[in-house]
């Protein structure tokens, strides 16, 4: 029994840093605030964490980085070279993934809240910058299969850049501000349905000149 509440007590303390890195990032967190949101003592805490260093590997863990990575990557191929994604059945591999990726945010809403947001500072502070690199280089891999005869000049690449850029900035707000699972995915489906229409007529407009990219 002692062990189960030791158990849930790290857990706790560990959801409190999640919240309290989100909210103002790894230099302003104190071990004073992540104790009291996790409804203990400093002194306890240090009892499960050497330092803020040490609470912060656990927090932020290096599966949850790559995890995040691996099923945004996965949700853009499963789409394949479909046009649109209206009308994909629930069993199509675009839905399952992202419902597979909408579960994983949810369930870890204040970690990717700090990845995107807050992680300046750490060694995760390139994590969104590589993130719309990666988003970027996903979204031409899929216009080349969707649109095979269409040529993505690099004025347009420019703007692929600001527009994941903003993806990111709103996939962070819909997490920080919708706190109910179906709030949550109800608002990432209205989203998703926004930028993939986006996408869909930027691919399908005539190509910039040279000249302008």
């Amino acid at each position: 029994m002692a062990q189960r509440q030791k158990d849930e007590v790290r857990r706790a303390i560990v959801r409190a840093a999640a919240e309290e890195l989100a909210a103002v990032g790894f230099e302003k967190a104190t071990l004073a605030a992540i104790a009291s949101r996790a409804g203990t003592s400093t002194g306890n805490l240090y009892k499960y964490f050497a330092n803020k260093d040490e609470l912060f590997d656990a927090t932020i863990t290096n599966d949850i980085v790559e995890t995040l990575r691996r099923l945004l990557a996965r949700r853009v191929e499963a789409l394949g070279s479909a046009r649109s994604a209206t009308g994909l059945g629930p069993d199509h591999p675009y839905r399952v993934a992202s419902e597979e990726l909408q579960r994983f945010t949810f369930d870890h809403r204040s970690e990717v809240v700090f990845l995107l947001r807050r992680a300046e500072g750490t060694r995760h502070a390139s994590f969104a910058d590589e993130l719309v690199e990666e988003l970027v280089r996903l979204a031409l891999a899929y216009a080349k299969r969707a649109y095979p005869k269409r040529r993505i000049a690099p004025l347009e690449r420019r703007s692929l850049l600001r527009i994941y850029r903003g993806f990111l900035g709103a996939v962070a707000s819909i997490l920080a501000e919708e706190t109910t699972l179906r709030g949550f995915e109800e608002a990432t489906e209205l989203f998703s349905t926004y930028h993939l229409t986006g996408l869909r007529a930027l691919f399908q407009r005539s190509s910039p000149s040279e000249e302008r990219a």
